[in-house]
Order: C-alpha cells, then sequence, then structure tokens
C-alpha cells in the first residue's frame, strides 16, 4: 500500500474517533445521525480501498477488525467503538506492508554514486519503492548571435541492470512519489521541470549532494548554500557538524532541513577501499607492474591543471615505469567545445596522444571505481574526487596555480587540507611522483587524522541512515508518530 493511500485511512480512523467522542457526548440527535451516516460511508470507503491492496496484507487482521466496526456502526454506538477504531489504525501499520514512492532523478553517469547506495538500499528494503528517471542536462553559449546547446543525456544506467524511465514518461502528478532526490543543486543547467522549486509543488525533495564544498568564503558561500536548493529541499544529507555549522552560518534554510547523515558518495568510496575494483582488460597492458597515477583535471581553465598535465605527458612517455590515469572532468568535453575551442582542440590532441601511448590511459568512463583501484596515487586540482580519494587513505597532489592559493588563502575549510602535498610547477610533479615511486608516504597519520575528525560519518552506513531518518521523519509529519 503506498504511503499516502495509508495516510488517508489513517486519517479516516481518526476521524472517525472525533465523531465518537461527539456522538457519545451530546444529545442532537440530528447531526448525531449524520456523522453516523458519514460514519457508515467512510467505512464502505475504506473497505473498498482495503480491499484493493489485497496483496500487501501481511494477515487478514484489519479486515477482521474493520468487519467488527461495520456491525457495531449504528445507534446506540458501544462503549468499546473507540478501542476497536484504534485498533484498526495500529493494525494498518502494523499488519499491512506499506511503501514510500521515491523517486530518483539520474542525470550524468559520474554524478550516480551520489545516489546509488540510497537506491541500492531502498530497493531491499520493502519499507520503500524507488523509481529512478533519467534526466538532461545541458550547457548553452551564445557566439556571434547564435545560441549554441550541448546536451548531456546518455544511457548508463541500462549497463547497470537499473530499470528506469525516460524524463518525458515520467509523469510526478499521475505517480504522486512521496519522495523525490535529486544531486544537481544548478538550475542552469538543467530543464525548469526538474527545478527544486518545481519538484517541491508535489513532493518532498531530499538534496544529496555529490561533491563536498571543501572550501568556503565570501565569493562561493552565496552559489553553496543560498542555491533554491537549500530553500526548497524537505531533507539535505549531510556530512558532518561542521556542515551543518556552515549551513547555519551562510544557509537559506540555516541548517533546519539538515540531516547528520553523511552523503551516497562517501559510501562508494568505502566499498572501494574494501572491495577494489578489478583492473580493465582495456587497461591490463599499459598498467601492467607499473606505478599508476591518476590525474584528474577540473573542466574551467582557469583552475584546471590540463597545461601542467600537457606538459608532463613527454615526461610519463620517457618514464615507463610509471603509468598515467587522466581522467576529466565529465563535462570538460562540453565546456571546452562551447566556451574554450582553443582548448577543446589541446584536449582532442592530447587524447590522441594518450591513446598512442604504451603506459597511458585516457579515463572517460561512468566509474571512477577502475581508476580510484588501479591508482597508487592521485594527481588533482580542483575537484571533489580529492576528497573521495581520502577515504582510500592514498597519497594525493594538489596542483595549484595563482587563483586556487588565492582561494585556499581566503577559505574556511569544510574539511581540512593539510593531508594534500601541493605543486604549482612540473618539477613539483615530478618530484612527487619519484618519491611516491619509492614507497614515500608522509601524509598517512594526517589522512587519517583528517577522516576521523572532519568526515565522521564517511563509514559505509549513510544510505541506512538517510532511509531510516526520512521514514522516520515521514511518519512524524503525517501520522504523528
Amino acid at each position: 500500500m503506498r504511503f499516502s493511500r495509508y495516510v488517508q485511512l489513517n486519517q479516516v480512523c481518526c476521524t472517525l474517533m472525533e465523531a465518537v467522542d461527539y456522538i457519545q457526548g451530546h444529545d442532537d440527535s440530528d447531526l448525531c445521525q449524520e456523522l453516523l451516516d458519514n460514519g457508515t460511508q467512510m467505512l464502505q470507503e475504506f473497505y473498498a480501498v482495503l480491499m484493493q491492496y489485497q496483496s500487501d496484507w501481511k494477515n487478514t487482521k484489519t479486515k477482521d477488525i474493520l468487519d467488527e466496526i461495520n456491525c457495531i456502526w449504528q445507534d446506540p454506538l458501544p462503549d468499546t467503538i473507540t478501542e476497536r477504531l484504534e485498533e484498526l489504525r495500529i493494525s494498518l501499520k502494523e499488519d499491512i506492508v506499506i511503501q514510500i514512492r521515491a523517486v530518483f532523478f539520474a542525470e550524468m553517469g559520474s554524478k550516480w554514486d551520489s545516489m546509488a547506495s540510497v537506491y541500492f538500499y531502498m530497493c531491499q528494503d520493502p519499507r520503500f519503492d524507488p523509481v529512478v528517471v533519467l534526466t538532461p542536462i545541458f550547457r548553452a553559449n551564445e557566439i556571434d548571435g547564435n545560441t549554441q546547446t550541448e546536451i548531456i543525456y546518455e544511457d548508463y544506467l541500462t549497463e547497470m541492470g537499473i530499470p528506469f524511465q525516460n524524463y518525458w514518461e515520467y509523469m510526478p502528478d499521475e505517480d504522486c512519489p512521496e519522495l523525490a532526490f535529486t544531486c544537481q543543486p544548478y538550475e542552469s543547467v538543467t530543464i525548469p521541470e526538474f527545478w527544486a522549486e518545481n519538484i517541491a509543488k508535489y513532493t518532498r525533495l531530499v538534496y544529496l549532494p555529490y561533491f563536498i564544498p571543501a572550501l568556503v568564503n565570501t565569493g562561493n558561500q552565496k552559489s553553496l548554500f543560498n542555491m533554491p536548493i537549500h530553500a526548497y529541499a524537505w531533507r539535505i544529507a549531510g556530512i558532518s557538524q561542521k556542515f551543518l555549522e556552515f549551513c547555519r552560518k551562510y544557509s537559506l534554510s540555516k541548517g533546519e532541513n539538515l540531516m547528520l547523515t553523511g552523503i551516497p558518495k562517501m559510501d562508494y568510496a568505502i566499498h572501494l577501499r574494501e572491495n577494489p575494483c578489478e583492473v580493465p582488460d582495456a587497461w591490463r597492458d599499459k598498467i601492467k607492474d607499473r606505478i599508476v597515477l591518476l590525474w584528474n583535471t577540473w573542466y574551467d581553465s582557469q583552475a584546471s591543471s590540463i597545461d601542467l598535465l600537457q606538459a608532463l605527458l613527454p615526461w610519463f612517455s620517457e618514464h615507463q615505469q610509471f603509468a598515467l590515469i587522466w581522467r576529466p572532468h565529465p563535462i570538460s568535453k562540453v565546456v571546452m567545445k562551447l566556451y574554450q575551442p582553443e582548448q577543446y582542440r589541446k584536449f582532442q590532441e592530447m587524447i590522441k596522444i594518450i591513446a598512442a601511448s604504451d603506459n597511458m590511459i585516457f579515463d572517460n568512463g561512468v566509474d571512477y571505481g577502475p581508476a580510484f583501484s588501479c591508482s597508487t596515487a592521485q594527481i588533482s586540482d580542483y575537484s571533489g574526487m580529492m576528497f573521495e580519494y581520502l577515504i582510500l587513505n592514498k597519497p594525493l597532489l594538489w596542483t595549484q596555480n595563482p587563483l586556487i592559493r588565492e582561494l585556499e588563502r581566503q577559505s574556511d575549510c569544510m574539511v581540512s587540507i593539510k593531508w594534500m602535498e601541493k605543486a604549482s610547477t612540473p618539477v613539483d610533479v615530478i618530484d612527487f611522483m619519484e618519491r611516491i615511486a619509492k614507497g614515500e608516504d608522509c601524509n598517512r597519520a594526517l589522512r587519517e587524522e583528517v577522516c576521523t575528525n572532519d568526515l565522521p560519518l564517511a563509514d559505509g552506513n549513510a544510505a541506512a541512515r538517510i532511509c531510516n531518518c526520512l521514514h522516520d521523519d515521514l511518519y512524524r509529519e503525517c501520522i504523528g508518530v
């Protein structure tokens, strides 16, 4: 039985008990008879709904109690009628399978890990009935009076065995989900029907962030905490007490809608730490017996280390004891194509060089798990992947340019960055890689300390906490228990 239907039937029980109280305490025969007649009709409708959901019965107790009430619902009402109605109300919850319908608005495959553990948990939990809807994102740019648009809409779910509906097939007003999940806070890249304010019109919106806002300052606090998602979300998954403090300080909702549960994205990182991915067949020859460096680049050329990477490609070719996995931000191609044509040409040329090499890999797959599992260390610029990598307790080098250094100087840290080594030049990067080759890892203890202090909820159980919290909050709000 759908939760919303259960709420309606529970309310019928409460309404009937209120009618009983009035009838037993007043002598207004006409009104009392009207209440009795209305009650008879409500019990008939209750019975009809109950029979529609017969497949959800655990036993016949609810129907048996209802049959007894129908027999005694007449003037004069017996003293036991209120007790029987309360038994009916309790039996509804205990003796019928009640499911909360939850829709997951999934977009790019690289963000699926932001929702995946919650979805899979719900698939195994009879309290929930999850469904996935695949949605697009887009980027647009006006050039010489003409608007060029790039749409990203790819089916990555079928390969994972996950059933889904296309966004144009899904009718929220017909499905009427009790919960809707999104990981997308930016309205500028999605169509209006999936904006927070529009989703919140028909259901309770739950925001599962796809990134940790590690550095917060006056320049980005509005974009990070004052987006519409923070005002319209019924619940937001938070990573720590410090995250809650930042929300209270900067957010539109002042943290009132925050759940201290951890985020699903960290569940996947924990899974990778305990169950590493196998080496993809296409990678085996290129990384076999080599020290593997994962290099992750941002899409914005102002913050990206792509120029640094390009300068070091010859070095990788000359040092065959190393292997490189280059994993650019998933929207790099689209952004460069629309806004940075020179960078796009460079991007394409780098892909060709890497494809032709013996020890370099271009990784544009949906799942970053293989790159995380196969690599010895990561080099990155301004990416959320740095903090997921922290969970694996492997070395990381943060490449910085003047813009990033200034951003760091002006910012509060949601998660400490003291565990990261830093580099600005090719020489710095080479020094880091050579130390990795020697097995040197000076920041292992720091990484463990930061995980313990700043990511205490990164334990692989965020999905369970989120589902239990949402379930309990929904019942408290709608039923009062």
